[in-house]
């Protein structure tokens, strides 16, 4: 808000100055051209204005033109009444001229403003984009690195499952192969020896050696 206070005001500043420096520019001219005429000359400075400012300060040009013209250089001079209809048709002809070219003006004016609204929505946009692209980088980085970290992990947890199944299987092994070895040779050199039930007995327990001997290897 504040700065378009600021830049209002000097846009209509423009227009004066433009219509002003017009004036000098006619007066210098004024013994090579025809003094009614003199309105060609300000529209250059409508045009300045209108490109510069919009509509409001194409129009404040244009009105100043026109007074300056029908005062100075419409005869009778120094007035702004007692001109032919020929001159006032001529003069509102410049005016509406004038007002036409400030519509331009202005209309150019909201082109270039909303090209350049449209180039900064842009940017920020590619912006916003880039910084999503980064925040996705950065995340995928992350993610990729604690896929590695899980995968050593799971790895080196597999090696620490497997070492322990070795250890339990061997640890498992030496007792069952005991009790298999001594279970067999009571049945082979003592067998006369055991009544009916302690032969059962021993082959019971030779089963469930070997029992657990399929669930170590399963292991």
């Amino acid at each position: 808000m504040l700065k378009a206070t600021h830049v209002e005001p000097l846009h209509y500043a423009v227009a004066v100055v433009s219509v002003a420096v017009a004036l000098v520019v006619e007066l210098l001219l004024d013994p090579l051209v025809d003094g009614e005429s003199s309105f060609l000359i300000f529209f250059a400075a409508v045009m300045v204005s209108a490109w510069h400012g919009g509509l409001g300060p194409g129009l404040l040009a244009t009105l100043l033109a026109a007074a300056v013209s029908n005062y100075l250089f419409l005869s009778p001079i120094y007035s702004f009444f007692g001109h032919t209809l020929s001159q006032n048709l001529r003069l509102g002809i410049c005016v509406i001229e004038g007002v036409l070219i400030s519509s331009l003006g202005a209309a150019l004016k909201a082109a270039r403003q909303r090209a350049e609204a449209n180039r900064r929505a842009t940017l920020i946009y590619q912006e916003a984009l880039r910084q999503s692209e980064e925040r996705c980088r950065l995340l995928n980085a992350g993610f990729e690195q604690r896929v590695i970290e899980r995968t050593v992990q799971l790895e080196e947890d597999n090696k620490e499952l497997e070492a322990f199944n070795y250890s339990v299987s061997h640890d498992l092994r030496a007792p069952l192969r005991s009790i298999d070895g001594f279970s067999k040779a009571l049945l082979e050199d003592y067998t006369n020896r055991l009544d009916q039930p302690g032969r059962d007995y021993l082959q019971r327990v030779r089963g469930a050696v070997k029992r657990m001997g399929n669930l170590i290897d399963d292991l």
